[in-house]
């Protein structure tokens, strides 16, 4: 006999087969009967799990309430690409911010609607209220949390801050995949798109990867999406990049936008490889041998998540060139000989032919 648990809401009864081990024809009958996933914007599905992050003052809190308003509203675009489906139901739980300033930016972001937008926004979105808990840290407060989405039954979740729901510091492991798992498996029994927001570590002068969240490994593997937002301290200028989508290709290039102070939205304005918004202005601090060593380290990461195992990885000189030359961050002549000096200093090694080189690590 299949044992199967029902997970009961308004949207669409589904059926999950709780076995350990069901053949190849059970997992496609089950599949066959499951609906379609709906790519709500880029790669975030209608159920899923992941994270807005970046270092302070980036624009992650207007980031999503931008997205959450957008939704609610029924738009069908946001930061210049489509936005599927009917208007969401929305839930913002801000445990963070002051609500007074929350409601004046508001104020400012509802100026830019339609009628119709701005009545379907006020209509589809609730926020949690000053009473609701700061935390999520105690077996009451998460009790509250799960009964009050339950009740309203959103479509979409977001939730500032990932650091108001720890008990203990964030780096601990185990407390995380309590915590993370927990989460995620909430989202996946009431179908909603969850969009936790989170914190960057120090991260000036350095490209956005998962590495760059404040916190645990086990973070990454619960992910779905994750969504970096960046800014460079010097240059004020400010990006989004697609860190990682689980179901969807990341793109290549990032989008620079702006803050429009008097509507409190972000605007677009180009596109742009994120090395040459990271990197611009540090040059005068930042010696063209480190900006070599900071792009190993960060290929390193990303290496690192593809082979956990593995202590090198093989690098050639031309993609070196393309990041650093092409991009205008240096002239080839300082490429050359800053080249030159890495591979002197054995940090890189010559492998073969002359223009392919290995790079170690622990």
């Amino acid at each position: 006999m299949t044992l199967k648990i029902y997970f009961m809401s308004n949207k669409k009864k589904r059926a999950y087969d709780v076995k350990n081990i069901i053949s190849p024809r059970e997992l496609i009958s089950q599949c066959a009967n499951e609906p379609e996933p709906v790519l709500y914007w880029r790669g975030i599905e209608n159920v899923c799990f992941g994270y807005v992050f970046g270092p302070s003052k980036a624009g992650k809190t207007i980031f999503c309430e931008n997205l959450a308003m957008s939704m609610a509203a029924g738009k069908n675009t946001f930061f210049g690409e489509e936005l599927k489906g009917k208007p969401k139901k929305v839930l913002i739980i801000a445990m963070e911010e002051n609500h007074r300033k929350r409601s004046e930016r508001m104020v400012k972001q509802l100026s830019i609607l339609s009628k119709e937008e701005k009545e379907s926004y006020l209509n589809n979105v609730k926020v949690v209220g000053e009473n609701f808990p700061r935390f999520l840290t105690e077996k009451e407060q998460w009790v509250e949390f799960e009964e009050t989405v339950k009740e309203i039954n959103p479509d979409v979740i977001i939730m500032d801050s990932f650091s108001r729901i720890m008990t203990s510091d964030i780096t601990d492991r185990k407390e995380c995949q309590k915590v993370l798992s927990r989460l995620r498996n909430f989202a996946y029994e009431n179908e909603i798109a969850f969009i936790l927001i989170h914190h960057a570590t120090k991260n000036s002068g350095k490209l956005l990867t998962m590495d760059s969240m404040a916190g645990s490994s086990y973070l990454q593997q619960e992910a779905d999406f994750c969504i970096g937002i960046n800014r460079n301290e010097i240059t004020g200028e400010r990006y989004l990049k697609d860190v990682f989508y689980r179901y969807t290709e990341d793109k290549e290039l990032v989008t620079s936008y702006i803050i429009n102070g008097k509507s409190m939205w972000l605007e677009p304005i180009g596109s742009s490889k994120e090395a040459t918004i990271v990197f611009n202005g540090t040059t005068t601090t930042t010696s063209s041998k480190d900006l070599i060593l900071n792009y190993l380290e960060v290929k390193k990461n990303d290496f690192k998540n593809e082979c956990s195992s593995c202590t090198e990885y093989e690098v050639k000189s031309s993609e070196l060139k393309k990041e650093f030359v092409s991009t205008g961050l240096m002239k080839e002549r300082t490429f050359e000989y800053n080249l030159s000096k890495v591979v002197k200093d054995s940090i890189l090694i010559q492998k073969g032919t002359k223009g392919t080189y290995i790079y170690k690590y622990n």
